[in-house]
């Protein structure tokens, strides 16, 4: 039998996995993710903190923290975070895609073009990459193009 969950269940659970235990780096992430999900920035980015100070080598946790100071304007932090990221797990596609995004929109094609690089060898079946391929294409042509934020 599978038991459904909503996310209000799952997130009551997540709250009782931390009161049984709250030294697990895991429930503080998924609900930082819940709490990005429902655009609650400011919780996101408290819980996705206090995931890392419990487990700094979660590449997850980093690349979320990222898109969560990234969509407050903290541009710089949200590319460290990302680094960080790929510090832990060189392979990490989302991180090599998000880090391609922010050099691009810091005008910085020729540091984008070996992350985005990355991400299509690492992610061929992405839906995304073949757009990528495209930008990529377009980038080594001399094209300038920015991405949306």
């Amino acid at each position: 039998q599978v038991v459904r969950l909503g996310r209000h269940d799952v997130g009551k659970h997540l709250r009782q996995a931390i009161t049984l235990n709250a030294g697990l780096a895991h429930p503080y992430y998924n609900l930082g993710r819940l709490a990005w999900e429902r655009r609650q920035t400011e919780e996101a980015e408290r819980l996705l903190r206090r995931s890392i100070e419990l487990d700094a080598n979660s590449s997850d946790a980093w690349n979320l923290l990222a898109l969560v100071v990234e969509s407050k304007g903290r541009y710089d932090e949200a590319m460290d975070c990302l680094h960080k990221a790929l510090d832990i797990r060189p392979w990490d596609p989302l991180a090599h895609f998000n880090l391609g995004r922010h050099y691009l929109l810091k005008g910085r094609a020729d540091l984008a073009l070996p992350h985005l690089t990355r991400f299509t060898e690492l992610s061929p079946e992405d839906p995304q990459t073949k757009e990528i391929e495209e930008l990529i294409r377009n980038i080594q042509n001399g094209a300038t193009t920015k991405p949306q934020p």
